[in-house]
């Protein structure tokens, strides 16, 4: 079997004119310049606002810091291709940008879960709010996430590193995509697969059935109440 020594990875993002190309880059620039501007004011005014130190704003200050950090961490390199049609990136940024993305990606299902959690807690056991979620208590919970998320991160990136590549490095995604790369990888995909598998069910579907459960849950309660008032208070 033919293996060759990876140092660099080649990307086929786009294909078209230079003009057609400069015209998504600024695109795509536009609409991140948007959303950072409309995350930083969601940050701002959860941080300059008193009233809303509360643990449902601040997992959405949170939450928008995420969502500009997938962005940032992918539009560099897709701008430098489409500008300059530099399509390399080395192993070993490749799966760097992979670590990163899947940490916020790992730490944004989390959050969602916990916003999930935060809702039913208000609604079906509100005596008890403070005690789970109090100021206190907050910051450890939201580095038990951040941790969990980087201890993810570290075992789906080390696990796809672990894959050779024969005859083709290239790549047909404009960012450094672990499904990508089992398509051209000749070992160490079996292994990958196994550990995609097992942390899917931890960190993908096991948030989404917490956010769910947390959702039933609290429609379980708030349908037998009668009153429309009662109702928008429990919302």
């Amino acid at each position: 079997m033919n293996c060759l020594s990876t140092k660099y990875f080649h990307f086929l993002a786009f294909s078209g004119n230079l003009s057609k190309k400069h015209f998504l880059s600024g695109v795509f620039f536009f609409i991140y310049f948007i959303g950072l501007l409309l995350n930083v004011f969601i940050v701002m005014v959860i941080c300059l606002d008193y009233q809303l130190h509360t643990p449902l704003y601040v997992f959405l200050c949170n939450l928008s810091i995420v969502d500009v950090s997938y962005t940032t961490i992918v539009l560099p390199k897709l701008l430098d291709m489409l500008l300059s049609g530099n399509n390399m990136m080395t192993y070993l940024q490749c799966f760097t940008q992979m670590f990163f993305l899947l940490l916020v990606v790992g730490t944004e299902n989390m959050i969602l879960a916990l916003m999930a959690y935060d809702r039913y807690v208000v609604i079906c056991d509100p005596l008890n709010y403070h005690h789970i979620f109090g100021t206190k208590k907050f910051v450890p919970i939201m580095i038990r996430v951040v941790f969990l998320a980087c201890l993810n991160s570290i075992f789906f990136t080390y696990s796809a590193s672990c894959m050779s590549f024969c005859h083709s490095t290239t790549i047909q995604q404009f960012f450094c995509d672990a499904k990508a790369l089992t398509k051209i990888s000749c070992t160490g995909a079996e292994i990958f697969f196994t550990v995609f598998g097992v942390e899917a069910m931890f960190f993908g579907l096991g948030p989404l059935l917490c956010s769910l459960m947390s959702y039933i849950k609290i429609i379980s309660v708030i349908l037998p109440i009668k009153s429309k008032d009662r109702r928008k208070k429990a919302f």
